[in-house]
């Protein structure tokens, strides 16, 4: 294999990671006198967020946060575009992306800016499914409002959304959108899915024992 195609996989995953890592919620709480780690569920994502520092602070980090996935699997499609435009080396569109798609995420839960303690990778996640396929990310948000609305559950809307998003991606895959092959864009986005639930394990349990705290909608608790 030419070491050019290693080394460009490797670079886009480190890349990525360090993007991934980048701690929003609590550059935001630090910002404000708040370490979001002592308050409220003790996570730096973007629910804890708005619930400590106030709800306009969610959508905010929520934002940055789905950036994070968003930009290192956009930087591969340059990468990959440079490379092929100025003879750089071989470099293939879909191990990049997936590299870089990878790398963000396991960035965000694991942050080497925070001892590798981070968040759930929920906005990240929808980040990276929104470059490796837009039509699925879209009926995953749809999926997400839909269960936040009616359960008014933030870790529902989750949990369920992941549920859905390897399925969206079969129902919405388009092979004309980059070149990554089907089967690693689907694992990746199944196994993105697996880690998103899996750290919401102690929410579940918490919903399956009625403890679980709601969001305020409409007024309404």
């Amino acid at each position: 294999m030419d070491y050019f195609i290693i080394l460009s996989v490797v670079a886009a995953a480190l890349i990525a990671y360090l993007i991934g890592s980048i701690p929003f919620g609590y550059m935001i709480g630090k910002a404000k006198g708040v370490d979001l780690r002592e308050f409220g569920s003790g996570n730096i994502g973007a629910t804890n967020a708005g619930r400590v520092l106030g709800y306009k602070w969610f959508f905010v980090v929520f934002l940055l946060d789905f950036a994070k996935g968003c930009l290192p699997v956009l930087l591969a499609y340059l990468f990959y575009w440079l490379a092929q435009n100025h003879q750089l080396g071989d470099v293939v569109l879909g191990d990049v992306m997936i590299a870089a798609a990878i790398g963000a995420c396991l960035g965000h839960v694991f942050p080497v800016y925070l001892k590798f303690k981070g968040g759930k990778a929920v906005a990240t996640g929808l980040g990276v499914l929104t470059v490796l396929l837009p039509t699925a990310s879209l009926l995953c948000l749809a999926v997400f409002l839909l269960v936040l609305v009616a359960f008014r559950y933030m870790s529902l809307a989750s949990i369920v959304a992941s549920l859905a998003a390897p399925g969206a991606f079969i129902l919405k895959y388009d092979e004309s959108i980059g070149e990554a092959p089907y089967f690693a864009r689907f694992v990746v986005i199944s196994l993105v899915a697996v880690m998103i639930i899996y750290l919401h394990r102690a929410n579940i349990r918490r919903l399956i024992d009625g403890t679980e705290s709601r969001v305020a909608l409409f007024g309404k608790r």
